[in-house]
Parts: structure tokens; C-alpha cells; sequence
């Protein structure tokens, strides 16, 4: 999925790259490096930074005709460029010149031969993510654009070229995989581009002020200058989708940055190795599976669990032997898997998960698990509670090396909510899944700042997930219902490992690890397993950051690291 904005209505193209992303999903594996078409990121909206640049001329085209009887043209100017190669720049004015001779939109740099004469473009050769605040990590290629006229024509004209960009450009990305695709397997991009459009007005008002807060600062160099320009809009991009915003904390909770031991995992496992390859190094890659025992006390754990339960609502007073109250809790609302009947597959409404082919049965959910509500999941993520705040606050001091957000809506969309709460009973029956994987995200503006990469490689954002056991009690040897983790690379279902339930016991995982929610046994009666969860992501700090080390300084008080499947093979032979 690919988006632009007009004014502040958000509008979503590339709809039919769904279908294609959605079979590569459904036969994830979790170690598995898919290269999947990413659209460009298109945007008309309304910035607080903006470049000047002289006004074009109209197109010798228009000059030659008398005046009363043309009205301009739409036109696109290149203006300047970063992190692109002259043969990728080539191959996009390529595909920009095809879309604006389909509309009869003049591109600028084209003359009536159609040949086309980019030494005009502004070639920005510094890396303009070092300047992109709350940016690091992102890709820093951008490709801006001068709209003049679109205002005369269609409403529609500018919003149906930059869809046409948006689907060439995904055959770019992704090179030739049919007779019918008009590109050779060399023709394609290195990685995702944000393609930026902006009109003359915006253009005119809004860079004036960029430039005057520019030379009061006393800079002068123009390269630097057009630097600071392209990072300014990485950054207004991170901050318009709240690609990076911190989660909530409170000085009041600062208490818990003084136990050094409430941050110590019980466990620490390395599992789900593989080879992985990032840009010009290949690796052994591993996730992560870290549990905490004393990082939620019991007073926490109780007002969570109020949350979640909404215990203050006058409408829920609900037994837990009796399970998930229904009118807090809906069957079917816990699917691990997409639904194999949504079409279009992971629309926004719809499931965000990942399945993982043959380790699990995932074709008969039995309806899925209890899950909240709608109602429910907007009051928990979206509402203030003290104890969500507190348990942010203790996740921020637990990774004091990363800026740690919650997932955003623009990753997975709006099926996929940064928390949500869960209630297995007896006789449910669930498939494995993974979370999330950087790597495979659908297209959209996240991935036109950061691209796909491995989850853990180095200065890229982190993808983790936070899962908290809330009951009273839980017996977990009579009533079991543990997290099961698999193992992939080794091919085997029963290649697991297995944490626990206790209550206030937390699971830190890496989002890429296959894992599944087990049912209650039958001797738990109808009582449901709760347990919460963040969906977070650690964003690194500095350039380059090493995103494997979460110990934060603590790493000597941590406990010795288990090597699991895959991992232990390769640990055994190093």
C-alpha cells in the first residue's frame, strides 16, 4: 500500500499489490528474506518546510499555441535528488515520462522526442538521514518534484499519476517476474523511494521561511543547503505518521530505574538462526526470546488487568472461573492468521498476523480466540490509564539505548493495533504466527523511509513485542496454556520451546519468531488465560547502532544465554 495526502485526508493506492503480498505471507518463513514491490510514498500535502526555486517557464509547447485558446498545462519539474544512482534516477524519469505522456502531463526535463535530460536535477550526494531528526535509520532517497497547473485540470489528474508512478515503480522494485512485465531483471531499484510532489503555492509560501530560518543560522553552501531541505521533509514524514513518537512516560514512575534488578531477565534465549544478507554483509542471524519475573510487581499486574478487564465499568462484574465476559470479549476476536476468505487480503479492517506455513494447522481456527472488542481495543490503546503509562515508563527505562515507540497504524494499518489483549480457553485452537517482520511489511510510507531489511540489522528500527500474564493465580503445570515458540530453520513442529504462564511474568520477543498462544487444558475449567501486549519498535539512537544489544549496561547481571534449534547448532559449531 502506497499513500499520499491531500491536504489531511490520507488517500491509499497500490491496492492491487495486496493480493500478491498476501501469498507471500501465507508462506512466511520467519528467517526468510522476501523481496516484495514497495511503492513509492507520494505526497501533495502541506509542509512547514519548503524549497524556493525560481518559477518554470511554460513548455515550448504551450508558447507556440495563441493564448486565449490554451489553458497551461499540468507540469512536472524534477527538482532535486538524494541516494539515488544515475542508472536508478534514469529508470524512475523513465517511468515518470511514460505516466505523464499517458495523462498529458508535461514533464519538464522531456523534449518533444521524448528524450529526457536529468543534468538539471539537483544531486544531493550527502546522507541526509544524519540531519532527519527522530530519523535514524531511514533510507534518506528522495526524489522532489515541482506540480504547476494541476489546479486547472481534473481534481483527479495529479492523484491518478502519481498511481501510475506507484505501480511502475513497484515493477521496478520488484524486476521482471512474467512475460508480461515491460522490465529487464537488471531494471530494477535498490530500494524503496520516497517520490515527493510539491505545488507552486506551497512551494513559494512556505520555503520562504525555511530559507530566512537558514541564513539566520549564517549557512550559506547551497549543497548543504538543499541537505537540510530533503531531510527536513524525511523528518516531517516521520513525525506526520508518528513513525517514531516515544511511548508515554512520567517522572512519577522514574522509581523504577533505581532497581537495577527489575530490569535482569529470568531468561535469555537466542532461537530461529539463519544466514541473512543486509546491503554488502552477510550474517548468522538470531531472535531473541527474553523473560522477566520481576519487572511487573503485583499491585501493576492488578491495575492492568483492570484495564483490560474493565473492572470499573459498572456493566462488568464477571466471575473469571465463568471466562471472558461477552460483552467485554468477542469469539473469533484472537485470529493468529489472516483469514483466508478477506478479499482484498489485510485490508485495513482486517487481520494483521502472519501465518507460518506447515508448522501449524491454521486452516481450522475454530473461530479464533476471545479477543476485545473493538470498543474494547480503542479503549485500551487509545484512552489513558495509569497503568499503561507506568508500564511505558518501565519499557523505556528497560531499553535505555533505543527510542522506543508502539507500532504505528502506517506499518500493518489499522487491523493491526499497538496493543491488544487475549483470553485463550479451553479448547481453543490457534496456528503459529509471527507478529510482524520489517522485512516483509505491505508497502506504505513506513517502508518509503525505512525500506524492508532484516528485523536486528544494524541502525535499522527493531521490531519486539511485549506480552504480560495478568491472572490472580494461574497454574501453569494443572492449567498450562503456555507461549510456544518454534524453531523453523530446523524444520521440525516439534522443535519447540515453551514459557510459562505466571502472573506478572513478561515476555520481551523479537516480532519474527514464530510462535502461538496454547489453549487452557481442560482441567482450567472456563476459566481464560489473560495476558496483554504492546506491539513495540526500538528505534536505534545513533548511526549504525548495534540493534542485537539490549542489555542496556546490564549485561553482567544477565543470565547465562540459552542457544535453542538452529541457534545451538550453529553456536556448536563456532
Amino acid at each position: 500500500m502506497a499513500s499520499c495526502e491531500f491536504g489531511s485526508r490520507p488517500m491509499i493506492l497500490g491496492r492491487r499489490f495486496r493480493v500478491s503480498l498476501y501469498k507471500c505471507l501465507t508462506l512466511l518463513c520467519c528467517t526468510t528474506a522476501w523481496v516484495i514491490p514497495a511503492p513509492v510514498r507520494i505526497s501533495t500535502s502541506m509542509h512547514p518546510n519548503r524549497l524556493t526555486m525560481p518559477k518554470k517557464s511554460t513548455s515550448t509547447r504551450l508558447e507556440s499555441a495563441p493564448q486565449a485558446q490554451v489553458q497551461a498545462q499540468a507540469e512536472a519539474t524534477p527538482i532535486m535528488f538524494s541516494g539515488l544512482d544515475p542508472q536508478e534516477l534514469s529508470l524512475l524519469m523513465e517511468v515518470i515520462s511514460h505516466e505523464c505522456q499517458q495523462l498529458g502531463v508535461v514533464l519538464s526535463c522531456c523534449d518533444d522526442d521524448n528524450n529526457i535530460d536529468t543534468t538539471s536535477i539537483i544531486s544531493v550526494s550527502a546522507p541526509i538521514v544524519t540531519l532527519a531528526a527522530k530519523a535514524t535509520g531511514a533510507l534518506g532517497r528522495v526524489l522532489l518534484f515541482r506540480a504547476s497547473n494541476f489546479e486547472h485540470h481534473d481534481p483527479d489528474l495529479l492523484e491518478d499519476l502519481e498511481s501510475g508512478i506507484c505501480e511502475q515503480v513497484d515493477m521496478l522494485l520488484c524486476g521482471s517476474d512474467g512475460d508480461d512485465e515491460e522490465y529487464d531483471d537488471g531494471d530494477i531499484l535498490k530500494d524503496a523511494v520516497l517520490i515527493y510532489f510539491q505545488t507552486d503555492d506551497e512551494l513559494e509560501v512556505s520555503s520562504q521561511s525555511y530559507r530566512n530560518e537558514y541564513e539566520d543560522d549564517n549557512h550559506n553552501d547551497n549543497d548543504d543547503y538543499c541537505t537540510r531541505y530533503l531531510s527536513a521533509i524525511v523528518a516531517q514524514h516521520v513525525r506526520e505518521y508518528e513513525m517514531a513518537s516515544p511511548i508515554q512516560t512520567s517522572d512519577i514512575y522514574n522509581k523504577h530505574n533505581k532497581v537495577e534488578e527489575t530490569f535482569v531477565p529470568s531468561i535469555h534465549v537466542e532461537l530461529d538462526g539463519g544466514y541473512t544478507s543486509y546491503h554488502t554483509r552477510t550474517y548468522f542471524d538470531t531472535s531473541t526470546l527474553l523473560v522477566f519475573d520481576k519487572l511487573v510487581d503485583q499491585d501493576l499486574r492488578k491495575c492492568l488487568l483492570d484495564v483490560v478487564i474493565d473492572e470499573d465499568s459498572e456493566s462488568v462484574h464477571y466471575d473469571a472461573r465463568d471466562g471472558p465476559n461477552p460483552i467485554r470479549w468477542v469469539r473469533g476476536g484472537l485470529l493468529d492468521v489472516p483469514d483466508p476468505n478477506d478479499d482484498p487480503p489485510l485490508e485495513p479492517e482486517e487481520s494483521g498476523n502472519t501465518a507460518i506455513e506447515g508448522n501449524a494447522d491454521t486452516t481450522d481456527n475454530s473461530g479464533g480466540g476471545w479477543g476485545l472488542t473493538d470498543e474494547g481495543l480503542e479503549e485500551i490503546c487509545f484512552e489513558h490509564h495509569d497503568a499503561v503509562v507506568e508500564m511505558e515508563s518501565i519499557l523505556s527505562n528497560l531499553f535505555p539505548d533505543f527510542v522506543v515507540s508502539r507500532l504505528p497504524e502506517t506499518v500493518l494499518g489499522r487491523s493491526v493495533t499497538p496493543m491488544t489483549a487475549n483470553a485463550p480457553t479451553a479448547g481453543d485452537v490457534f496456528g503459529y504466527h509471527i507478529d510482524a517482520d520489517p522485512n516483509i511489511t505491505p508497502s506504505s510510507p513506513w517502508t518509503d523511509i525505512y525500506g524492508r531489511y532484516p528485523n536486528r540489522a544494524e541502525g535499522k528500527p527493531r521490531f519486539m513485542s511485549c506480552l504480560i500474564y495478568l491472572n490472580d493465580e494461574w497454574d501453569g503445570d494443572k492449567w498450562g496454556a503456555p507461549t510456544r515458540f518454534v524453531d523453523v530453520p530446523t524444520d521440525d513442529d516439534l522443535n519447540t520451546y515453551d514459557v510459562t504462564p505466571k502472573p506478572g511474568r513478561v515476555i520481551i520477543m523479537d516480532q519474527d519468531i514464530g510462535h502461538t498462544v496454547v489453549a487452557p487444558n481442560a482441567a482450567a475449567g472456563k476459566r481464560a488465560r489473560y495476558s496483554l501486549v504492546w506491539k513495540l519498535i526500538l528505534h536505534p539512537k545513533t548511526i549504525g547502532q548495534d540493534m542485537k544489544y539490549l542489555a542496556g549496561g546490564r549485561k553482567s547481571l544477565w543470565p547465562k544465554t540459552e542457544y535453542f534449534g538452529s541457534a545451538a547448532e550453529q553456536n556448536q559449531n563456532q
